[in-house]
């Protein structure tokens, strides 16, 4: 059951992933159309974070800027990017906020 629950949430990550990039969170929750059970599995601040992740990842993609920078110009350490990069942890509100605004601010990346 742990295997079947940890396998649906690495493809509801993959489908907000590929999806948020075009996608703001309420149309990707639609388009999962979660049921009451995958709710319980992804919460909106998971879902949030991966979605903002996704952006971040296609700018880092399509611009000259490194992590480290990136890192530096959010004022958050560099391993807790990498982190919130690569889904191991969540980002804060606050972290969220300032990723936000790094996106808008480099929209011309996405």
């Amino acid at each position: 059951m742990f295997e079947e629950k940890d396998f649906m949430i690495q493809q509801i990550r993959g489908i907000a992933k590929t999806l948020g990039k075009f996608l703001g969170l309420e149309e990707v929750k639609e388009i999962i159309n979660f049921d009451q059970e995958q709710q319980e599995t992804l919460t909106d601040e998971e879902l949030e974070s991966i979605l903002v992740t996704a952006k971040l990842e296609n700018i880092l993609l399509n611009s000259s800027l490194t992590v480290n920078t990136v890192a530096q110009q959010l004022n958050v350490e560099t391993e807790r990017l990498e982190q919130i990069l690569s889904n191991k942890v969540v980002a804060n509100p606050q972290e969220l906020s300032t990723i936000s605004d790094f996106i808008d601010n480099n929209h011309q990346y996405l």
